[in-house]
Order: C-alpha cells, then structure tokens, then sequence
C-alpha cells in the first residue's frame, strides 16, 4: 500500500501542475486573442457603470444588452440594482466569456459586430475608440430604425454621433472624472 502511494503522490502532483499551466495557458491565449481583436479586457468601475445605467434611465422593463460585456459585471448590476430581467451581453473573448457563465449571465459568444440590436431599449458599450469607430454605422441605423433606442458609452465619445446628453463621474480606477455619454 505505501509503495502504492509513493508513485500515486508524485503522479497527483505532476497532474495537477500540468492542469494550473493549461489553465494560466488559457488565461494568457485568451489576453492575447482579445488584444489581437482590438478589445482587451478591462473592466469598468461601479460607480461608472451604476451612473451610466442611471443615464440611459435603466429599469425594471429594459431590455439591456452590452456589446463586450467581459465577466458580465454590467448585466449582473442592471440586474441586481436596477431590477432589469432581460439583459443580453455580447463576449468573443474565451477568459470573459467563461468567467460570465461562472456568474451565470446571459452571454452570447459573438462578435460585437454580429450583435442582434433589433428589439433592444438600451445598448452599453464600454469599448476602445477604435471599436466605436468601427461600430458608430450601425448605431446611426440603428438609431434611424429605433429612435428611441438609448446608447450610453462610458469614457469614450462615438465618433459620428452627437451625444444627447454628458455627464461625468469620477473614476477610482483611473483616478480622475471621466464622460459619460449618452446617445
């Protein structure tokens, strides 16, 4: 029984070495495949997100989705603070993606860029620049089809679009007041 347990020990300990490089292999390929399509993951502050959902005048009734939603934080505060039963995020990214589903969320893994925005009431959209540029087309159409439809995007302005209302709130992270736009 010992010499049993003298090969188990060393083999357990291998195994379970291999397991903590595989998933830190995981976190590192999916920081790597967010980055290489423009939107690494980086999460807001609750303050932020609680003023941008306030803007945009989330509540019980809204129907919210967020376009990079990462862990899910946003869907997760619409929900629990603001009583919001139909939210929808939109994550390519496997790390987020993953970590949305362990907080059980409803996530979708698809591209921001294929996100059904039809029936929504609220879009937030914490991305880059560079991602709003790609997306402020489809926000103008969307728009157009749904003028009621609200945008609310934290800290960065969508170029293209003129902002309904600003507002700014201050960032622990960032330390220092950021912008809130609503669109």
């Amino acid at each position: 029984m010992i010499n049993f347990l003298i090969i188990l020990f060393p083999a357990l300990i291998i195994l379970l070495f291999l397991s903590l490089i595989g998933f830190l292999l995981f976190i590192l390929a999916s920081a790597f495949y967010s980055d290489f399509v423009g939107a690494p993951y980086i999460q807001n502050d609750d303050k932020v997100i609680k003023e941008s959902l306030k803007l945009a005048n989330v509540s019980k009734k809204t129907k919210l989705i967020d376009l990079g939603s990462g862990n899910g934080k946003v869907l997760r505060m619409a929900e629990k603070d603001f009583k919001t039963t139909n939210t929808l995020g939109y994550e390519l990214a496997p790390w987020p993606y993953f970590l949305s589903k362990l907080h059980k969320t409803k996530t979708i893994r698809k591209s921001i860029f294929d996100a059904d925005l039809d029936d929504c009431d609220v879009v937030y959209v914490y991305l880059l620049p560079k991602l709003l540029k790609k997306l402020s087309d489809k926000f103008a159409k969307l728009k157009i089809q749904n003028p009621k439809v609200k945008i609310v995007s934290p800290v960065f302005k969508i170029e293209g679009l003129i902002p309904k209302k600003v507002i700014d709130c201050y960032h622990k992270g960032f330390k220092k007041m950021v912008s809130i736009y609503l669109y």
